[in-house]
């Protein structure tokens, strides 16, 4: 019975990896075939706290929907923002560090950076710190879409919100049905998922 377990899990983990292939130029230009009207039409929520467009919207806003999460593969919110432009992401092992237009103090644990989840502050109430990258504890599967505003966001999003905001709005039950089963393995402090 052991045995039939053991062949069972790694034919389980053999067909994850096996249907996640690599990202085809096709995909990509599906992307950029939308038209700016489509994109102008999708809400953003970040910049004052209540769903608007981006044009209505008093600043910047940068947004990645699920769709492009699971296209790219990405595997925490730091790699998703790191996609954003003028967003880098450094790691020392322990924790994701997030740098905005080339700004990053290190050993800064975003203390800079205003992150919300649905709305709700997930900074630290201590350190004012931000987690970034696996120790959010966040799955990609449970995001909808990410928004980052970047600049001074302080008169909205608090002290903290020094080089940006990020809010990540979580899906919703009935717009993901049916089951769905990950994987995940880790090692040297790396994480990677495939959806089985």
């Amino acid at each position: 019975m052991r045995l039939f377990t053991l062949v069972l899990l790694v034919l389980l983990v053999l067909a994850g990896a096996a249907s996640a292939g690599p990202l085809e130029l096709s995909e990509i230009e599906d992307v950029e075939a939308l038209s700016l009207g489509e994109l102008l039409e999708q809400p953003v929520v970040a910049a004052s706290r209540y769903a608007q467009k981006p044009g209505d919207s008093p600043t910047l806003v940068s947004s990645v929907d699920a769709e492009i999460i699971d296209r790219f593969g990405y595997r925490s919110l730091g790699e998703v923002l790191r996609g954003m432009r003028g967003v880098y992401l450094s790691n020392d092992r322990n924790y994701s560090y997030i740098g905005v237009r080339g700004l990053s103090v290190p050993g800064d644990y975003n203390t800079r950076l205003a992150l919300s989840i649905d709305g709700h502050g997930i900074n630290d109430a201590v350190y004012q710190l931000a987690p970034a990258g696996i120790e959010l504890g966040l799955p990609m599967i449970a995001i909808d879409h990410v928004e980052m505003l970047r600049g001074g966001a302080w008169s909205v999003y608090g002290e903290s919100a020094l080089l940006g905001a990020i809010e990540v709005v979580t899906a919703r039950g009935a717009t993901r049905p049916g089951l769905r089963v990950t994987t995940t393995s880790r090692a040297n402090l790396e994480t990677a998922s495939d959806p089985a």
